[in-house]
């Protein structure tokens, strides 16, 4: 009879180390390696059993039951809130629960540097889970230029492209002073014109000493109905930044080689650094300039000494 008892409690205790081990396993991340966060998403109207499923499907998580009875234990089958969340693989689901769960969850961080396109903000919100492909550009685009780079603040769980476009535009408002545009004004330069130039000299150079001089040659191309010949423009929406034949010859309002004037829209949104540049243009003798691989800009006179720097620099 004790050996009968001793070889219950050892099944008993091998029994418990199955069950323990095998729940430590559902609850346990999917992947310990996992390092990309993706965006998980709850409609209104969702119960338990049906996020549970998802979160399976999507493989969040090991097994939907386990989550429903571990939400169950805990109390929290009651506390999930319907929006957007960024969740990884190697996330628990204890640390999944916590983050649908939790009212303050969700505030990110999200830096737009100069010079961005709205196609550029896309895939930077894409990047860190907070929108599908296009779910942003497809909203602004028309607001091109106009949505002034800086670090911004948003809630990831009801993150809404319209939100962060409101205020980016709130601070273009902000930073274009009255007194800036009381400067253009006096240039007669309007302020799509000015955002233009800045939004290709953000591209056409890297120092903010060589942006007065080249938005100052820009405008002088301009006043005497030269093309522009700013290659940037030329690559404006095109996923590959290398100018082919095909860029060069393409039949497009944007290629500033083909076409005189201003293209139709700002090619990016540039910075303060680059806009005042646009306001308050150097005037100097050159017309042509280049920036080479190291980032120094080459200004000619002529097209003569133009072609000497690109044979030398290029």
């Amino acid at each position: 009879m004790k050996k009968d008892a001793q070889k219950a409690i050892a099944f008993g205790i091998l029994g418990f180390i199955i069950v323990a081990f095998a729940y430590w396993q559902l609850i346990s991340p999917v992947s310990f390696t996992a390092k990309e966060a993706k965006l998980f998403q709850i409609d209104g109207g969702q119960g338990l059993a049906e996020i549970s499923e998802n979160l399976e499907a999507k493989n969040f998580i090991r097994s939907d039951k386990i989550f429903i009875l571990y939400a169950k234990l805990r109390g929290l089958e009651g506390n999930i809130r319907q929006g957007r969340y960024r969740l990884s693989q190697n996330m628990d689901i204890k640390t999944i629960l916590a983050a649908l769960t939790d009212p303050e969850r969700g505030t990110v961080s999200v830096t737009i540097p100069e010079g961005f396109s709205v196609r550029d903000i896309d895939e930077r919100l894409v990047s860190i889970g907070l929108i599908l492909p296009g779910e942003f550009s497809s909203k602004a685009l028309l607001h091109e230029g106009f949505l002034f780079p800086d670090t911004y603040y948003v809630f990831s769980r009801n993150f809404d492209a319209d939100d962060l476009i409101k205020k980016m535009q709130d601070n273009f408002s902000k930073k274009i002073t009255v007194d800036l545009m009381q400067e253009a004004e006096k240039r007669k330069r309007t302020l799509q014109e000015i955002i233009t130039i800045a939004s290709i000299a953000e591209k056409e150079v890297r120092t903010e000493k060589d942006y007065p001089i080249v938005t100052g040659i820009l405008w002088k191309r301009l006043d005497h109905d030269w093309p522009l010949q700013a290659d940037a423009t030329l690559l404006y929406g095109k996923s590959i930044p290398i100018i082919t034949t095909k860029e060069l010859t393409e039949d497009s309002p944007y290629n500033t080689r083909k076409y005189k004037g201003l293209p139709p829209t700002p090619i990016n949104n540039p910075g303060l650094a680059t806009i005042r540049a646009a306001i308050f243009a150097e005037e100097s003798p050159y017309w042509f300039y280049l920036t080479d691989s190291d980032g120094n800009v080459h200004y000619a006179k002529s097209n003569e000494e133009h072609n000497e720097n690109r044979r030398k620099y290029l």
